[in-house]
């Protein structure tokens, strides 16, 4: 069957949920390797999801601006691969993929009365702000981002006590995030007539 005129709409809380999903896998896999690095991208991971949930909540408006990011923000991703060929030689074979996918994405865009020409993809940070997250946004992801990286702490801080206690304070504060979006979209879908799990 066509995709319906909505169908956009359902499959961001879909994808939100998805990927809300994946996270928490990742987490639980990060906190059992004992993978610090893992665990906080992870983390950082669902305390993005957050600020796009509460976002494309906010309104309709958000979530369509959201869904057309799709495009800008994959317009952005393709058009980076522009000249990796003429930096990286291995990169030709995949050249004629990267062109298709450029003239796929164009298409689709002119069927749907997109137009990502002088737009710029949504800035999580600048969101998170606008949805009144922004404190906290800021403040945990310096701390997930500072920790996802392979820095002088993490490389020599052993495993023990020290290492134990930040990854466990990571993963439940991760996990409070992925428990308010499952909320929040389940609220959500129950203040606009839909029952997420009839």
């Amino acid at each position: 069957d066509p995709p319906k005129e909505e169908d956009w709409y359902i499959n961001i809380f879909v994808g939100i949920l998805h990927e809300t999903w994946r996270a928490t896998c990742h987490m639980f896999s990060g906190l059992r390797l004992g993978e610090m690095t893992y665990l906080s991208w992870a983390a950082r991971n669902a305390l993005e999801l957050q600020v796009w949930t509460k976002y494309v909540i906010a309104s309709r408006t958000n979530a369509r601006r959201f869904h057309e990011d799709k495009f800008v923000d994959g317009t952005e991703v393709i058009a980076l691969t522009d000249d990796l060929h003429l930096i990286d030689k291995r990169a030709e074979i995949y050249r004629e993929a990267f062109d298709e996918m450029k003239a796929t994405i164009a298409e689709f865009m002119t069927h749907q009365g997109i137009d990502a020409k002088g737009k710029k993809h949504l800035n999580v940070g600048s969101v998170a702000q606008q949805v009144e997250f922004g404190p906290e946004f800021q403040a945990m992801n310096r701390l997930f981002s500072k920790l996802v990286h392979p820095t002088a702490y993490s490389i020599l801080t052993p495993l023990g006590n020290e290492r134990e206690i930040i990854m466990k304070s990571t993963f439940y504060s991760a996990s409070c995030y992925c428990h308010d979006i499952l909320h929040d979209v389940n609220a959500h879908f129950q203040a606009i007539g839909i029952q997420p799990y009839d």
